[in-house]
């Protein structure tokens, strides 16, 4: 009777496949810009925070005053973001600035650019935000 014969290459082709399953797992587990900006931030140096929302709308709270918005990803770093409100009781205003944001962990760097009149380039913010959650 011969005894069985085990391959030396069967042990190692096992771990490879649990390891390419493993790295398959990660890779599908890595958040979007679009995933990363959900939830609640806390502007740094401020008594302010904004919360972006799954549906596209985000509201802004600060000192107590609630600004609610819209904002769309145009790729993986911009957006643009929309806010209306009334200025003076019946005089209506819709500002639409585009956005630029960096994340760093549970940290973003936000730059809004406002725009101008007469061609000038536009004005930038920077805004320093950590996760409130």
């Amino acid at each position: 009777m011969r005894a069985p014969t085990r391959s030396p290459f069967g042990s190692l082709a096992g771990t490879l496949l649990a390891c390419l399953a493993a790295a398959l797992v990660l890779c599908s587990c890595k958040k979007t810009p679009q995933q990363k900006i959900l939830g609640t931030w806390n502007v740094d140096g401020k008594q302010s925070v904004m919360t972006f929302r799954k549906d596209g709308t985000f509201v802004s709270v600060d000192n107590g005053k609630s600004t609610p918005g819209k904002y769309r990803f145009t790729d993986d770093s911009h957006f643009e973001m929309e806010v209306g409100g009334v200025i003076q009781g019946t005089n209506t205003f819709l500002l639409k600035v585009n956005c630029e944001i960096a994340f760093h962990g549970d940290k973003a760097d936000l730059t809004i650019a406002f725009p101008t009149k007469g061609g000038t380039p536009p004005i930038t913010q920077a805004i320093h935000y950590t996760r409130a959650e």
